[in-house]
C-alpha cells in the first residue's frame, strides 16, 4: 500500500506532462497548426513565384527573337540609335519599367521554448502529491 501512495503523484505529473507535450509542446497539435500555416503561406508564395518566372521566361524569348521588341524596350531604359534624337519631355518616366521579380518572406521563426516550466510544474505536482500522501499516511498511523 506504501508502494501505491508513491505512483499516484508520479502518474499525475507523466500525466500532466503527457497532455502539455502533446497539445503545446514542440511537436505537439499548436506546432502542427502552425507548420500548416506557413506551408500554406509558402505554398502561395510559390505559386506566385512560379507566375512571375513563366511570365519573365516569356519576356526573356520575346526579347531575344523580336527585334522591334528590343527597340522598344532599349529606347525605354534610354538607349537610341545612332540615326535618332531623343527629346526628353518627362525624366520621371524614363525608368517607369520595373520588373516584377517576387518578394522576400519574412517568416517568422519558430523556435519553441524548450519547456523548461513545464518541467518545473510537473515536479511541482508530483512533490505536491507526495507531500500530501506522506500527510495521510501520517494521520493513518496509530499512536503508539
Amino acid at each position: 500500500m506504501n508502494k501505491l501512495n508513491f505512483y499516484w503523484p508520479l502518474l499525475t505529473a507523466l500525466l500532466f506532462y503527457s497532455l502539455f507535450s502533446f497539445l503545446w509542446g514542440s511537436t505537439g497539435l499548436n506546432a502542427l497548426q502552425e507548420m500548416e500555416s506557413r506551408k500554406a503561406v509558402l505554398e502561395k508564395n510559390l505559386s506566385e513565384l512560379s507566375s512571375i518566372n513563366e511570365q519573365l521566361n516569356e519576356d526573356l524569348l520575346s526579347l531575344s527573337s523580336d527585334p522591334e521588341r528590343i527597340a522598344v524596350q532599349s529606347r525605354n531604359l534610354g538607349y537610341i540609335q545612332s540615326n535618332e534624337k531623343m527629346l526628353f519631355a518627362n525624366l520621371s518616366s524614363l525608368g517607369s519599367s520595373q520588373l516584377d521579380v517576387g518578394k522576400i518572406l519574412h517568416l517568422e521563426s519558430m523556435d519553441r521554448e524548450n519547456g523548461n516550466l513545464v518541467k518545473v510544474i510537473t515536479l511541482l505536482i508530483f512533490l505536491t502529491g507526495q507531500s500530501f500522501s506522506i500527510l495521510m499516511n501520517r494521520k493513518k498511523r496509530p499512536a503508539v
